[in-house]
């Protein structure tokens, strides 16, 4: 049986969860692509903090 008459027969349906596939490893792909990014802005919100000079993080943070 050929793809494209197995998705005919399954009928609306099949393209409903092709098209939610589709959503669904975007969405993956995304979070592969942003997380680095997301782990050095904390490396470099981590480094900005200096905890040695007694000030609390509430100070430090940049508004």
């Amino acid at each position: 049986m050929d793809l494209m008459q197995y998705v005919d027969k399954g009928g609306i349906i099949v393209y409903i969860l092709i098209f939610l596939n589709i959503i669904g490893f975007t969405i993956i792909i995304w979070k592969f692509l942003t997380l680095p990014r997301k782990n050095a802005m904390v490396k470099k919100v981590r480094d900005k903090v200096n905890t040695q000079n007694g000030l609390t993080i509430y100070a430090q943070i940049e508004y």
